[in-house]
């Protein structure tokens, strides 16, 4: 598979061949992981986007589209995944902070609330 074209892997990963898939992950997980690590600067942050990106290539296998190389759509992947991993991390930053918060109110409550049944 190592002499086959981007285009024709493309039409292979559509009709769900593994091989075709296990290709184009040898080929571009090195480069985009570098791109990714380069970004976010973090050795697991960059494997996690790395592997987002390839999880959802073969989610979306069948409607893929690739009319000459992997390179192009990959590094628009590589670049929307880091904006969502920062999003779904400030997201969460938020929750905990808020949880954090009520947690703290909580316990203030139920502290009165004993303070006053005794």
């Amino acid at each position: 598979m190592k002499d086959i074209s981007d285009y024709s892997l493309c039409q292979l990963i559509n009709e769900g061949s593994e091989k075709a898939y296990t290709e184009v992950y040898n080929r571009y997980w090195a480069s985009i992981y570098l791109v990714a690590k380069n970004r976010t600067r973090d050795n697991e942050i960059a494997e996690e986007i790395v592997q987002t990106i390839f999880f959802n290539l073969w989610r979306r296998r069948t409607s893929v589209q690739i009319l000459d190389s992997f390179q192009p759509y990959l590094a628009k992947a590589v670049k929307y995944e880091i904006i969502n991993y920062y999003a779904r991390s400030k997201h969460r930053e938020n929750y905990l902070d808020w949880l954090s918060k009520y947690r703290n109110h909580l316990i203030l409550r139920l502290r009165k609330n004993l303070t006053l049944n005794f």
